[in-house]
């Protein structure tokens, strides 16, 4: 693992991220993936920013194989830190969109990314942003027995929705290597956790 400091910020680089991007890189022929993966980036930028703006510095920043993470120094993120990635991912979209013209497919493609990397993280699964949000939520106004069945029942409607959308997609003979691979990935990941 590579380690770099950045003042009170260590950024970790696993091997494995270098290895997801190189077999991105390979398997991608449209550049879709790439731009998510950027997308992506933008997304956790979002957190950060929200986060250094609560003056919450992170303790560090992680890149995994399996995707990015902020570790945070203070207790659990705010609404506003888990609505940040999104937020940001929503705002290139419209300014990308907005910029859109028929000579390059580069700014619609990019704002279809961030557009669907902000809806995918708001998927109500334990690890997605959706998932916090709606424990966060149910923390707030639940008894602890009102946030157990809250939360599971949120974690089923991401599931089920996972499900729709491959589903969809298959019965539409769309196929698309990069896209199944994170949708089941987030599914076992999800399932996993649980075990």
């Amino acid at each position: 693992m590579l380690k770099i400091r950045l003042g009170n910020i260590t950024i970790k680089i696993d091997f494995s991220f270098f290895a997801t991007l190189a077999i991105i890189i390979l398997l991608d022929k449209s550049g879709c993936a790439v731009l998510s993966l950027v997308a992506s980036v933008c997304h956790e930028a979002g957190h950060l920013l929200v986060l250094l703006i609560e003056n919450n510095k992170p303790q560090s920043i992680i890149f995994s194989g399996g995707g990015f993470k902020i570790i945070r120094c203070k207790g659990k993120p705010s609404i506003a830190v888990l609505f940040a990635g999104s937020a940001m991912n929503f705002f290139l979209a419209f300014i990308f969109f907005l910029v859109s013209d028929l000579t390059s497919v580069f700014p619609i493609l990019f704002s279809c990314a961030n557009f669907f990397i902000g809806i995918f993280n708001l998927l109500p699964l334990k690890n997605l942003d959706g998932g916090q949000i709606v424990a966060h939520a149910a923390e707030r106004m639940l008894r602890p027995k009102g946030v157990y069945i809250a939360v599971s029942a949120a974690q089923i409607a991401g599931v089920i929705a996972i499900i729709a959308v491959m589903l969809t997609a298959i019965c539409n003979n769309v196929f698309n290597l990069s896209f199944f691979i994170v949708l089941i990935y987030i599914f076992c990941l999800d399932i996993l956790v649980e075990l």
